[in-house]
């Protein structure tokens, strides 16, 4: 435990990572339901925010969430293979014929890929991928806005899909879609404004070369 409360007394802020909330090696938490494959559960950020609330205001809290999904063989129970960015779970899911099922995992609010054969074009095994896109997110950043917390981010930027070098855009949909749940994960808010404040902005960035970007509640008062 970290001392979070005083933490939060001598910063202007606490950036929480509501990601690599999957299991590590722990597999028995599998079979016995108290743990999840997916990255960022809904169920597991509801509580560990409620947690952090216990000691922290939620003005010094920023919740931050996965732009990345997990990669798993499945034998008696998922095994990890490895991290997976949002641009290949599109790449995979263009290719003809991998996809057997695409579904959404009740308790996490995540989506789960399962393939005919591996999902993710390097990684040698794992027929089955739990990630998010704007979709799944969109209930777990309101989780900021219903907490009245200072803001939202992510981790990373780099995930998403950009351009192709012939100047093609296949999915350019879906990263709009990303940008769109993140800059209105309050619900009033339609339209993100600059926040008066020399190092910390809402201005979205246009380029895939930041890794975080925090997103600044639209009532807050510059520090």
């Amino acid at each position: 435990d970290y001392p979070y409360k005083d933490l939060a007394a001598a910063s202007e802020f606490l950036f929480i990572m509501g990601y690599d909330m999957h299991f590590w090696d722990d597999y028995t938490c599998i079979t016995k339901g108290t743990c999840s494959p997916a990255e960022a559960s809904l169920k597991d950020l509801k509580l560990g925010l409620s947690e952090y609330l216990k000691v922290v205001d939620p003005s010094k809290l920023v919740l931050g969430l996965p732009w990345y999904g997990q990669h798993y063989f499945d034998l008696v129970v998922p095994i990890n293979v490895g991290q997976v960015d949002y641009k290949d779970v599109l790449k995979a899911m263009d290719t003809k014929n991998l996809i057997k099922t695409k579904t959404i995992d009740q308790d996490s609010q995540s989506w789960v890929l399962k393939c005919n054969s591996n999902c993710i074009e390097g990684q040698k095994f794992g027929k089955t991928v739990w990630f998010d896109d704007a979709t799944t997110l969109t209930p777990k950043y309101q989780l900021a806005s219903d907490n009245n917390l200072l803001g939202v981010g992510m981790w990373s930027v780099d995930k998403l899909p950009i351009p192709e070098a012939d100047g093609s855009d296949p999915h350019k949909n879906e990263r709009d879609a990303m940008w769109t749940a993140i800059s209105n994960w309050e619900t009033s808010m339609k339209l993100v404004e600059k926040y008066e404040d020399n190092h910390i902005h809402q201005k979205i960035p246009t380029s895939a070369s930041a890794s975080v970007v925090f997103l600044p509640n639209a009532n807050a008062a510059a520090p």
